[in-house]
């Protein structure tokens, strides 16, 4: 079970630790308009995910088993790139919380189609996030309910402590977060090896 859980943490790293364009509206909007009205954005993703998880699931789970593998190969090359993109974007910090301030106002709907034009979340899903629901849920039903629960403890969990905070103080502290980042980037590169030996022992035996 700890695997599964440091499995989801991983997968929610990234949007955790990193400014996208969906971050950034959100954490302005908690900046703007204070924790009440922005505090049930922190579920956008939930319902923006459900679609894509869905489809992902249906395509996949036509695959041979041998293309399983080779996705989760596929997706610990993935996780060495996001560790890249994290570790990278250290040094856009203070230029990406600036953004914060000056983002533009936009709906709830909005967020949402924000979040499915974006190819991050397909990207994400197809080379990680469904492989290893779909791994977990061959152990049994409750393996691959508990990496859905956990990921979304997570991100959900995590998203609304970053509104909360923003809506109190306005501000990050940059110094954490650049320790965060720097773990959230060794733990990415860690299950990125942890992929690639799944997808290789599947292959092989």
């Amino acid at each position: 079970m700890i695997v599964i859980f440091l499995h989801a943490l991983s997968l929610a790293t990234l949007p955790l630790l990193s400014f996208g364009p969906f971050k950034i509206f959100v954490l302005s909007q908690a900046l703007q308009h204070g924790l009440r009205r922005s505090l049930p954005l922190a579920l956008t993703p939930l319902v923006a995910d459900i679609p894509v998880i869905l489809l992902v699931w249906l395509v996949l789970r036509q695959l041979p088993q041998a293309a399983i593998h080779i996705l989760q190969i596929s997706g610990g090359v993935f996780f060495f790139y996001l560790a890249y993109v994290l570790y990278r974007s250290m040094q856009r910090m203070q230029v990406s919380t600036e953004a914060v301030a000056n983002a533009p106002s936009r709906t709830f709907w909005q967020a949402i189609l924000a979040i499915w034009i974006s190819p991050q979340v397909y990207l994400n899903w197809t080379a990680v996030g469904v492989p290893a629901l779909l791994t977990y849920s061959a152990e049994s039903a409750w393996h691959g309910a508990a990496f859905l629960l956990f990921f979304y403890l997570l991100w959900i969990g995590g998203l609304s402590l970053q509104i909360v905070l923003f809506s109190q103080a306005g501000r990050i502290n940059e110094q954490l977060n650049h320790y965060l980042v720097l773990i959230g980037s060794l733990l990415l590169i860690g299950f990125g090896i942890y992929q690639i030996w799944l997808g290789i022992t599947g292959l092989t035996t």
